[in-house]
């Protein structure tokens, strides 16, 4: 078994973080607006972040990202052996997508119509196709209407899960 861990965050930055406050906001003023994966590399001894952010879906160091983050929460999981496989396959095959801020306009208008598949992706959206494919967590919306509270609302209920 592999552990991964899902996590939410907001930025640091004293620059006009514009789209979180948006996007926080719009999830009724949560404390994260970014949701990610982290998983451990034993062949480079370290943690790394898979993400969509910025301009693309990447990879980022973990001592890196945290320096530029607020993490709020983070969820533990574990997964088959194979399953990490696939996903890691999965996150190699889909690193440096375009972020989609079209499926931000999508999720916020409610028009599912507007999404373009796996063309490129919003965080919520790449880490509820992770979660989905790859883990035990049952999603019942369509990746692409997934919000960063989405699916903190479903990790919360298996957290808490007897």
């Amino acid at each position: 078994m592999k552990k991964i861990t899902i996590g939410f965050s907001r930025p640091k930055g004293k620059i006009c973080p514009c789209l979180s406050w948006g996007i926080r906001l719009f999830q009724g003023w949560t404390p994260y607006s970014h949701v990610y994966v982290k998983f451990h590399s034993n062949s480079l001894d370290r943690d790394v972040i898979y993400q969509a952010s910025g301009l693309q879906v990447n990879y980022i160091g973990s001592k890196l990202f945290y320096k530029h983050v607020h993490v709020v929460d983070e969820f533990s999981l574990e997964i088959s052996d194979e399953d990490y496989r696939k996903m890691m396959q999965y996150t190699v095959d889909n690193a440096g997508k375009p972020y989609s801020l079209k499926s931000i306009f999508a999720i916020l208008f409610k028009i599912e119509s507007w999404c373009d598949g796996d063309d490129s992706f919003v965080c919520s959206e790449l880490i509820g196709e992770i979660l989905r494919k790859y883990t035990d967590v049952s999603i019942d919306k369509s990746s692409e209407a997934l919000t960063p509270k989405d699916i903190h609302r479903y990790l919360t209920s298996i957290k808490k899960a007897p």
